[in-house]
């Protein structure tokens, strides 16, 4: 009985369907990819929709190798209009931090502002964002947090980004287990392009 009972959690286990966000999974080739609105760089691409899009999120890039195939994924909010102090993009990345801990647990939560900054005020908090000095981002790691993540998916950000003082975005990125031989393969091209 207990055989057949391990036997059958073997079976589901092998059987589960890999992790798909936004319906997308590691490996996927780029002729499986969808339809692609323009390619940002040597196989980044930025896809014209995705079968299971996020309500909070619009914009979908992908980095797609023809050997390892899907790699990594960015997505954006689309943008958000905000004040100097920075209050609705902060309340969004909480939100979207929020629905990814019900999935993977706690995160290690990044909230600097960089010693030096002489911007301390609450209204210099989207300039700070804008310029660099200042980071608010959440990760979910296997390797850098050890971290139980799900099969196929080594690493997953969610962060902020300023365009103006005014303007933001949220941003979700997966970085699959194969973005290392993602990597390779585009830093191996490259080197034969010289």
């Amino acid at each position: 009985m207990r055989l057949a009972i391990l036997a059958l959690l073997g079976l589901a286990l092998q059987t589960a369907e890999p992790p798909s966000p936004f319906g997308l999974q590691m490996g996927m080739p780029r002729a499986k990819i969808g339809e692609v609105v323009k390619e940002i760089s040597r196989y980044k691409f930025q896809l014209a929709s995705v079968t299971k899009p996020h309500a909070s999120l619009q914009t979908y890039v992908v980095t797609v190798t023809p050997k390892a195939g899907l790699c990594f994924i960015r997505a954006l909010s689309p943008v958000l209009t905000v004040k100097p102090d920075g209050s609705e993009l902060k309340s969004a990345f909480e939100d979207m931090t929020a629905q990814m801990e019900s999935v993977y647990g706690k995160p290690f939560l990044t909230d600097t502002l960089q010693p030096d900054s002489k911007r301390t005020q609450p209204k210099d908090w989207m300039n700070t964002l804008l310029d660099k000095e200042r980071t608010l981002q959440s990760r979910w790691s296997a390797v850098d947090d050890k971290l139980p993540m799900k099969p196929t998916i080594a690493k997953i950000y969610v962060g902020t980004l300023a365009l103006s003082p005014t303007t933001g975005h949220i941003i979700v990125e997966y970085y699959f287990t194969n973005y290392a031989e993602c990597t390779a393969e585009i830093n191996a091209e490259q080197k034969d392009a010289i």
